[in-house]
């Protein structure tokens, strides 16, 4: 094999290509004509996601291929937000609760419908790490988590300001939420073994509603950088932000699908999937590597 440029331009090009990332966007199709709060299943099966006018909201499944959606059999009402247990037999999700007035957590069991209280100090956002062994919630302005039982209560920040919806990191290591600092919301990253929190937004409009996608390389977000909000991509270790959803007047409420191969998100009143053609974070090559393309 022959190179017809120089070697110090070729490892300068090798270098700068290697430590980028690339997101190839694919095609997009309409799962459900109304909802919010789409959440995949983790077989990637179906989307569950949460529809109607407040109080009479209710949640449903739907095909991720798009098709009949039904309803979870459950009467709750409130302003859902959703996530599936690892384990693909219950949903858990804030709502209302008529005692007191204020949200909290609960799981619903798919097969029948049956409701079991999570939290009982106000809570909502909910997260469950991937193994399922913890649920991380926004409460009292501050990130917390407590075991599957709803026990060993842990307080994840201690800032004045307001932390909501976290997201566990598919490695059980780091938590990432919106967060309020001087009047604006941008996303940051605590890591739990260390309590160290790192800003990783920076722009002056508004961002929230962060999600990991499932190998931990990526975040998205919801950001109104243009007046209007739109869901935003970018790689954890640093590059451009990508826009996923700016062939839409407006998106939001993003989720990845178990595999890494798509986005599900909210535009136009329903629910869209987009499809990832590729989605590459790339580790900058080994001298040796870069050696071996100089070769005849």
């Amino acid at each position: 094999m022959r190179y017809f440029m120089t070697s110090a331009f070729l490892l300068v090009l090798l270098v700068s290509q290697a430590a980028t990332a690339e997101l190839i966007l694919g095609s997009r199709h309409q799962v459900a004509t109304d909802g919010y709060h789409p959440r995949w299943s983790p077989d990637a099966s179906q989307i569950a996601h949460v529809a109607g006018d407040w109080p009479d909201i209710d949640i449903y499944l739907v095909p991720a291929a798009g098709g009949e959606r039904s309803r979870v059999p459950m009467n709750m009402g409130g302003d859902l937000s959703l996530t599936w247990r690892p384990d693909g037999e219950y949903l858990t999700f804030d709502a209302y609760n008529p005692g007191n007035g204020r949200l909290d957590i609960y799981t619903v069991r798919l097969v029948n419908g049956a409701v079991t209280r999570q939290t009982h100090m106000g809570a909502f956002g909910p997260s469950w790490s991937s193994d399922g062994s913890r649920l991380a919630f926004g409460s009292n302005s501050d990130i917390y988590s407590i075991d599957a039982s709803g026990a060993d209560l842990r307080r994840h920040t201690i800032t004045p300001g307001l932390e909501y919806y976290p997201c566990w990191s598919p490695d059980g290591t780091r938590l990432a939420y919106a967060a309020e600092r001087s009047s604006n919301t941008d996303i940051y990253i605590v890591d739990l073994a260390t309590d160290i929190e790192t800003r990783f937004t920076t722009d002056p409009a508004q961002d929230a509603r962060v999600v990991w996608s499932p190998d931990g390389q990526w975040l998205a977000w919801d950001s109104q950088r243009t007046g209007v909000r739109q869901v935003y991509a970018r790689p954890v270790a640093g590059g451009e932000d990508v826009c996923l959803t700016c062939d839409h007047p407006e998106g939001s409420m993003a989720d990845w699908a178990p595999d890494g191969s798509a986005v599900a998100y909210v535009a136009e009143g329903g629910i869209w999937v987009l499809e990832l053609e590729g989605i590459v974070a790339n580790k900058p090559a080994s001298l040796g590597s870069l050696k071996a393309m100089f070769r005849d």
